[in-house]
């Protein structure tokens, strides 16, 4: 359910191109700024996914581990990054 109300100006280029761009795929232009929003979110997501099991496999491969707790401490990175196990 949408809740909450965003209120964006844009110049009327952009503007001509979102309702040529809703008009083409039979949707009203707040649903394609939506999935605009949606597919900036997933990649900035994925990539900061990215960039934590990088470090992660960086900290496993290295010969020095940050202390005996390391199990403890990347599954609390992990839990924060990326949420609950099975979640």
């Amino acid at each position: 359910m949408l809740e909450r109300r965003l209120q964006i100006l844009i110049d009327p280029e952009r503007g001509e191109m979102l309702e040529r761009l809703a008009r083409s795929q039979g949707k009203s232009v707040a649903a394609v700024v939506r999935e605009a929003v949606d597919e900036k979110l997933t990649r900035v997501g994925s990539g900061r996914r990215a960039a934590v099991e990088r470090l992660l496999r960086r900290a496993e491969a290295s010969n020095e581990t940050p202390s005996e707790d390391w199990p403890v401490i990347k599954a609390s990175i992990e839990r924060e990054m990326f949420g609950e196990p099975g979640a």
